[in-house]
């Protein structure tokens, strides 16, 4: 028995090596790409396209074997074509396969059993993937949001359905913060304080190992209503949207301080919310006070060169704007109409058109995405809430759940570790 198994077992790695055409190949999924980690206690995604490369049609097919802590997602998948337990495939068809991952996989695990096999009927015919799945656990993720009522900060840990574990309060030295953001290196957390004691200055506090966050020192005073704070991708320069005084973008100094900002770009009506796309080639403005979104340039200095103006009859009070992981659509949080405008973005930089999305939620405020781009995160600072969304592939938020404990007047979201 134990010779036919290693026959067995030996025969269907030799398939998987050489029968990249025959009967399947399994590659990653254009325009995605594997995880190589995944936070303790979450999963991460990974998308894989398996096409028929025979010349009939193959029905019924399945996925035999899985890494441990991977599985397989068969219903309302994030992509329309999702591989069901079972799918069919024309001659040269293809579905995506969706994979949640939960925890470590070993890419060299000899166990043939614990690696990715797609079979016809009957579990003979097989193919394995030259792109197998190697996936370390990172240190736990945390979201943290700012308290505008009650002059806090919260953090809270993530559950595995991607909701949030109790929140906790942490920090100090803030007041009424709305805007918040996280330096590259994940060491500083920075607010803009809008109103109170600390009106029109910006806090940065040291993040600690455990998520908390030391007592928060001020740096640039002299803001005017500053609503939201961004980083570019190198993290050396800091971008503050000033409600009522528009721009500045101000270096970032080694011990995490802010130096000297600086006003730049046109176009703006009471900009309440800013990102940098990653190729820090574009920056994004929602303008609370005219319903638009201004796009400008991005100069090597990083200042704003030319920036132009986008209209649609979606935005209505935007309060924040957000890049989704892809880079390819921004969405704009709208205050008075209780809904995300959601907008691909052109190759040029301008911005598409723009159509609504999501459900109950209440006077948005922000928007985080997860790593894999699959979870919208919405701060609802109407009922003191997060709502988390699923994201089809067309950008679109699916159902909707809210979590979140403790949180007062609920406006900027970021993730770290």
């Amino acid at each position: 028995m134990a010779k036919k198994t290693c026959i067995w077992l030996c025969l269907l790695m030799m398939i998987s090596n050489i029968a990249y055409a025959l009967p399947f190949s399994i590659m990653p999924k254009s325009g995605t790409q594997l995880p190589a980690t995944v936070p303790s206690g979450n999963a991460a995604t990974a998308y894989y396209t398996v096409t028929n490369n025979t010349n009939v049609q193959r029905n019924n097919n399945y996925v035999k074997y899985l890494p441990p802590n991977v599985s397989q997602v068969t219903t309302s998948g994030t992509y329309a074509d999702t591989c069901g337990s079972t799918f069919n495939l024309m001659p040269g068809g293809s579905c995506t396969l969706q994979l949640a991952v939960t925890g470590e996989v070993d890419a060299n695990d000899k166990d043939p059993r614990n690696h990715l096999f797609v079979c016809f009927p009957g579990g003979i015919t097989c193919a394995g993937t030259n792109f197998p799945l190697s996936v370390t656990v990172t240190d736990p993720i945390y979201a943290y949001i700012s308290n505008n009522s009650n002059s806090t900060l919260s953090y809270c840990s993530f559950n595995a359905n991607g909701g949030f574990n109790n929140c906790l309060t942490t920090g100090s030295n803030i007041s009424n913060p709305s805007g918040i953001a996280i330096n590259k290196a994940g060491t500083y957390l920075y607010v803009t304080n809008e109103n109170g004691s600390l009106q029109n200055t910006i806090s940065y506090c040291a993040i600690n190992a455990n998520g908390s966050l030391n007592a928060c020192e001020t740096t640039r005073t002299g803001l005017l209503s500053p609503a939201d704070i961004t980083f570019n991708p190198a993290g050396t320069i800091a971008y503050i949207a000033n409600e009522t005084d528009g721009i500045v973008y101000c270096p970032v100094n080694s011990n995490g301080s802010l130096d000297t900002c600086v006003q730049t770009g046109t176009s703006f009506s009471n900009p309440a919310g800013i990102r940098i796309n990653a190729t820090n080639t574009f920056a994004y403005i929602a303008n609370f006070g005219n319903n638009t979104v201004t796009y400008c340039a991005i100069n090597t200095d990083g200042s704003l060169g030319v920036c132009s103006v986008t209209s649609s009859a979606t935005f209505n009070g935007p309060n924040s704007v957000e890049i989704n992981p892809a880079g390819n659509m921004i969405y704009v949080a709208n205050k008075n109409s209780n809904t995300v405008s959601y907008c691909p973005l052109n190759s040029d930089g301008s911005v598409g058109t723009c159509a609504v999305t999501g459900s109950g939620l209440s006077t948005p405020f922000s928007i985080a995405f997860n790593a894999g781009g699959t979870l919208a995160y919405v701060v609802n600072s109407g009922n003191n809430t997060v709502s988390y969304c699923n994201v089809n592939s067309d950008g679109s938020f699916g159902a909707c759940n809210t979590t979140g404990s403790g949180l007062s007047g609920p406006r900027g979201i970021v993730f770290g570790n």
